[in-house]
């Protein structure tokens, strides 16, 4: 979809704001997170969204293309810095990325 939009429609910047799950025990239902890098788990790649409004970028999202439920791979997530897993905003950023078109994340 968002190539799509990229390729047809004119825009100038993407925002993706989503539901997150929290990772780690620094993490709160509530809390908001805008990170400062983006990675797809499944091919480790990253992306960089730009704050918007003034926010502080902090923290790492994760990104997955399944749904992850292995206690143990969640804990490891959140041990390698992760705060937060979703299942969409890579593939956001990477789409962006590759066309130079800004972007912000928060979730």
């Amino acid at each position: 979809a968002t190539n799509f939009v990229l390729d047809h429609l004119d825009v100038d910047h993407v925002a993706v704001i989503g539901i997150a799950g929290g990772l780690g025990p620094d993490v709160h239902i509530g809390d908001l997170l805008v990170p400062e890098v983006v990675v797809n788990y499944d091919s480790g790649v990253e992306s960089h969204p730009t704050p918007l409004g003034g926010a502080v970028a902090k923290g790492k999202l994760m990104t997955s293309g399944v749904l992850i439920v292995d206690r143990d791979v969640l804990v490891g997530l959140a041990d390698d810095g992760a705060a937060a897993i979703d299942m969409e905003t890579a593939a956001v950023g990477e789409a962006c990325e590759a066309r130079g078109m800004p972007w912000s994340a928060a979730a």
